[in-house]
């Protein structure tokens, strides 16, 4: 079984903002990060409680900063 590299770069970076590392997606600073599988077998990225909102994979070809 091979594991989806979109579910695991997000499970580094919410290990990360867990750990209190900056992470900045678009020049977002991100405090809190969630993921949801939708139906149709997509991902939903929720950051913040909602500030950002996007499909993780649009999300990921962002700019994103991990200090």
């Amino acid at each position: 079984m091979t594991e989806d590299p979109v579910l695991k770069r997000l499970e580094e970076l919410k290990r990360a903002v867990e750990e209190g590392r900056v992470v900045r997606i678009s020049g977002v600073r991100v405090k809190k990060l969630e993921y949801q599988q939708t139906r149709r077998g997509g991902v939903v990225v929720i950051i913040n409680d909602g500030e950002l909102v996007d499909y993780a994979k649009r999300l990921l070809t962002r700019r994103i900063e991990v200090e």
